[in-house]
């Protein structure tokens, strides 16, 4: 394909043919929160452990309010207890503060009443993440109470290459997104400046911009030269090198999308998948003037790209349409 220009379906077969080993890490569960896990994991005991109560009050036995009310008083075994809190011997059920006064219950309650049951939520065995999922902030509320310390999470790439001093921050904070960093003997090579010894079995892209992407092979490895331009740069990037380093690190090999309603017409032309950069405001995707596009001030001005395919002439003005999130 060195003559031609391949298209972006092509490439992503090309990347998607590209094998690598599976690493791990063992992480603690916060430093894990965004990552794939490596392992299924399931609870080493039920939760929760005990009897806890469910809401803050007085805990009682629930036989010895039989028949209370306010014209009926009875004595109660009782004892303050908060919400969370496990539930004192002797007791299964929780009443309100001011339902018992000097030891006496002025209301019935029936067991289990304001109380969450042992192994009620989680059970012993029980599958809690399966592997491949990727923890989320709230999964590490229920790993904590299991008490797992560590979580065996899956790696992303090191990835050799070089890059003009100009891209050095971008190409860190772009590789960090994707849970990959820079290594010299990485095994994917990343790189701006293709050297004489390369192999690229694709040459160009017929995509603007970032057109002169080129795939291939650096010594034994696998190497994808992107644009020395941040623009250019950050959408091969974000369109071909994190379809990789994603799907490496067990993430969708697509960054987050959205759709919206395109504020101002798209025009394009037949041959070239045209990737446009848009701004979002109140629920629409306005695309920046060329002007207000170009390099690293167009990509902070803009919160994602709309992809024009190669045999569309654009889009009419209030079609319904992607934006590929630029991800944090």
């Amino acid at each position: 394909m060195n003559a031609e220009m391949a298209s972006v379906e092509q490439v992503w077969d090309w990347l998607d043919r590209l094998n690598f080993p599976i690493h791990a890490a063992n992480v603690e569960p916060n430093r894990a929160v965004g990552r794939a896990l490596m392992l299924e994991y399931r609870a080493p005991h039920g939760l929760p452990q005990f009897d806890i109560a469910a809401i803050s009050g007085v805990a009682v036995p629930a036989r010895q309010t039989i028949g209370a009310g306010p014209y009926n008083p009875m004595k109660v075994q009782a004892g303050p207890v908060r919400a969370g809190e496990p539930m004192p011997p002797g007791t299964d059920a929780v009443m309100a503060e001011d339902a018992v006064e000097d030891g006496l219950a002025l209301d019935s309650v029936a067991i289990g009443e304001g109380v969450i049951a042992a192994n009620s939520q989680l059970r012993r065995g029980e599958l809690i993440f399966p592997a491949g999922h990727v923890l989320r902030a709230q999964d590490v509320a229920v790993l904590t109470e299991l008490g797992l310390p560590r979580l065996a999470v899956r790696c992303g790439l090191q990835v050799a290459g070089d890059v003009p001093s100009e891209l050095e921050e971008l190409r860190s904070a772009l590789l960090w997104r994707d849970l990959s960093q820079w290594d010299a003997s990485g095994e994917l090579v990343i790189t701006t400046l293709p050297r004489a010894s390369d192999r690229w079995e694709i040459g160009a892209v017929a995509m603007r911009p970032a057109t002169f992407c080129r795939f291939g092979r650096r010594d034994t490895r696998p190497a994808i030269c992107l644009p020395p331009d941040p623009l250019g740069f950050t959408l091969g990037h974000d369109l071909f090198a994190s379809r990789v380093l994603r799907r490496i690190a067990g993430l969708p090999a697509a960054h987050p999308a959205t759709q919206a309603l395109l504020a101002e017409k798209i025009a394009s032309s037949i041959g070239h998948t045209d990737l446009v950069l848009v701004r979002m405001e109140q629920g629409r995707a306005h695309p920046l003037p060329f002007a207000d596009a170009a390099g690293a001030a167009g990509l902070a001005r803009a919160d994602g790209f709309v992809v024009v395919p190669a045999m569309r002439e654009g889009f009419q003005e209030g079609t319904l349409v992607t934006v590929q999130l630029l991800a944090s």
